[in-house]
């Protein structure tokens, strides 16, 4: 019989190793570190640098999985998707000091297909955004970074908690000043929360006509509250005003759908 493809050519590599390494680091938080002292406590000497390898070299053979995975998590209605700094060694040319990125997408909570899809870019840059969604026509939600624009036929749904965090950064630390402006806001976003809270496991049409009758009037109080606070341009107030008065559209778009969340916190 012909012996059997190898992961890795002139490799002593088998691939139930290369799966338990990778299964190690990825899904147990194994670091290669502390793979390598247990090889070497069980008499095996590998270097961290070859387990390493090992790894970026047999990924290609899950391309053909994430591609599948990109594909029928792009068939869902609703897509998150968040991107997180990332420091890297010797790569692209890039300096060591650079900061790159991983960008993340993943299904919403209905979805029957839990999955999430990670994508290592050098840059910040939309053409991510272009690469990865492409013509995607659902919803797709995430905070107010302004490359996601690149998604031209997606439905754009906000973050209320990146909305509510900013409003938390102009109160003073340790100081609950209860007649502030910034406190005003944070109260009806808390009661928006609050009625979320509630709303968990039901159907989603019943979900959607609570909020209509629910969160709807709080929201047209939010919005003139915050048409009635002038800030000074540049101070965190004004940041957190114009955060929402800029992406109020995205920020209600929570209510088109019941299934669609307040918060973009899967992905973050």
């Amino acid at each position: 019989p012909e012996a059997p493809v190898p992961v890795m050519k002139k490799s002593m590599a088998s691939p139930a190793t290369v799966a338990y390494t990778i299964q190690e680091k990825y899904q147990n938080g194994v670091t290669l570190f502390r793979q390598e002292q247990y090889w070497k406590s069980n008499g095996v000497e590998l270097n961290r640098n070859t387990l390493a390898n090992w790894i970026i070299r047999s990924s290609l053979w899950l391309k053909p999985l994430w591609e599948l995975m990109k594909d029928e998590l792009f068939k869902e209605d609703i897509v998150h998707a968040d991107e997180s700094e990332l420091r890297v060694l010797k790569r692209d040319g890039k300096p060591t000091n650079s900061v790159s990125r991983m960008w993340v997408f993943c299904s919403g909570a209905y979805s029957q297909k839990q999955m999430a899809l990670y994508q290592y870019h050098p840059t910040r840059s939309s053409a991510v955004v272009r690469e990865v969604i492409g013509d995607y026509s659902g919803y797709l939600q995430t905070d107010g970074y302004s490359a996601y624009n690149a998604a031209e036929r997606a439905t754009h749904i906000g973050c209320w908690a990146h909305a509510r965090r900013k409003f938390v950064d102009c109160l003073p630390k340790g100081i609950e000043d209860k007649d502030s402006k910034s406190a005003a806001a944070l109260d009806i976003i808390e009661r928006l929360f609050s009625i979320e809270q509630g709303l968990k496991g039901m159907p989603e049409e019943k979900i959607r006509e609570a909020r209509t009758e629910k969160s709807v009037p709080l929201l047209n109080k939010y919005w003139e509250l915050l048409q009635m606070i002038s800030a000074p341009g540049g101070s965190k107030l004004y940041q957190a005003v114009n955060y929402s008065l800029n992406h109020k559209t995205e920020l209600e778009g929570y209510l088109a759908d019941g299934r669609i969340e307040m918060t973009n916190n899967r992905a973050e």
